[in-house]
């Protein structure tokens, strides 16, 4: 968004704390939010514009109704958002991210349980005007109601007679994206960034998209929430890396592949070790080990 853009989204915000403290509630139980500004990703974005996008959404969800609206405490920090949200007694939080996108932004929307905080539903969308920001509080509600519906009837009362249960399933889903964290364990710089690369080839080769993150796996409790926000990814791999050379044209390597969720919470791990020698001889046993790693943990998780 360029500054002109920005001067024809003037949203008026004297309304909003009558509208968030007067909605009614529409159904039992109802859903409780609070919507968090948006995180500026660019130099072309600012505060501003993150804290209005999530004023003009936390308005219309509340106008709407059937949701429980909480105003968010002024200065809230992101580091802070889901202790702030607990504390305010809410089930979800709204945030996420504005990037600059030409003469519009990149917004990414991310629905937040308050009690796991695991993302639960997400979203990217092209934005010109707060305006249309108005149709994107609608789509974020119909999220909320949707999620609360599903683990409302998660806590029905078991039939009596119960149907035939069908076979279970030995497949998960494969993950719709990856974010890459960047490698650790070999004190090598260039081979560290060659498995980063590596396991992007990997992935690729396995139909799965990737995006790259400059955070570590020492590093995941604290980010994987805003890494999954950023990259739109729903799986996160580290790589630890290990190589040895004899001499210029022999070596191995040694990889550890870990899978994390959005949570930070592990979700499988897979070694591999691989010799290679000749010309390029740890580039060559970087991307065996790396391959062969990505291969097993993919087939491991997918249950084949």
């Amino acid at each position: 968004m360029n500054e002109s853009v920005y001067r024809r989204l003037a949203l008026p915000l004297c309304s909003l704390a009558v509208i968030l403290l007067g909605t009614g509630s529409l159904m039992a139980p109802t859903p409780t939010i609070v919507v968090f500004p948006f995180i500026a990703n660019g130099s072309g974005v600012t505060a501003e514009t993150g804290a209005r996008l999530s004023v003009t959404i936390a308005a219309q969800i509340a106008q709407l109704g059937g949701v429980t609206v909480k105003p968010a405490p002024p200065g809230t920090e992101q580091r802070d958002y889901l202790v702030v949200a607990r504390n305010l007694g809410v089930d979800y939080y709204v945030t996420g991210y504005v990037t600059p996108l030409g003469s519009e932004a990149s917004v990414v929307e991310q629905l937040v349980s308050a009690k796991s905080g695991a993302i639960v539903w997400s979203n990217t969308a092209q934005l010109e005007t707060y305006g249309e920001a108005v149709g994107q509080a609608a789509m974020i509600r119909s999220a909320i109601l949707s999620y609360a519906a599903r683990a409302v009837s998660s806590l029905q009362p078991i039939e009596t007679t119960p149907p035939q249960p069908a076979p279970p399933s030995r497949r998960t889903p494969a993950p719709q994206k990856v974010a890459v964290l960047a490698p650790t364990g070999d004190d090598a710089p260039d081979r560290v960034a060659y498995a980063a690369d590596a396991l992007i080839k990997a992935l690729a080769k396995n139909k799965v998209r990737a995006a790259r993150s400059s955070a570590a796996s020492r590093d995941i409790q604290e980010n994987a929430a805003t890494i999954c926000a950023r990259t739109g990814a729903t799986l996160l791999l580290g790589t630890t890396l290990s190589t040895q050379s004899s001499n210029d044209t022999s070596a191995t390597a040694d990889v550890v592949v870990t899978g994390y969720d959005c949570s930070g919470v592990v979700v499988g791990r897979q070694s591999a070790s691989s010799n290679a020698s000749g010309k390029h001889a740890w580039q060559v046993a970087i991307d065996r080990a790396v391959d062969s790693a990505v291969r097993d943990y993919l087939q491991a998780r997918s249950g084949s």
